[in-house]
């Protein structure tokens, strides 16, 4: 498993580092939410509408991290990811 965990990190230039703590296995796909964490139907429904089709490198580490408990300091780039900002608002 943690080999499998080393290549999809290494595919998608994800890097890990923190607390001592074993780092979850990064997503392999969005099906891994609900297979891993029992995420819902509706939840999935929600994201293929919103046009989510693959995590992104980010996505990919964060939501094992964070559905495990564990607190994340995360940083990404944006650029191409228009989408994401869409709707957003400055305060």
């Amino acid at each position: 498993m943690e080999e499998a965990a080393a290549v999809l990190r290494k595919q998608h230039r994800i890097r890990v580092q923190g607390g001592g703590v074993s780092c979850p296995a990064p997503l392999e796909s969005f099906a891994d939410v609900r297979a891993r964490f029992g995420a819902g139907r509706m939840l999935m429904q929600r994201l293929t509408e919103a046009g989510f089709s693959d995590p992104t490198p980010i996505q990919r580490q964060a939501v094992p991290i964070l559905l495990g408990g564990h607190e994340l300091l995360a940083v990404a780039p944006t650029v191409g990811r228009d989408r994401m900002t869409r709707g957003t608002r400055d305060y």
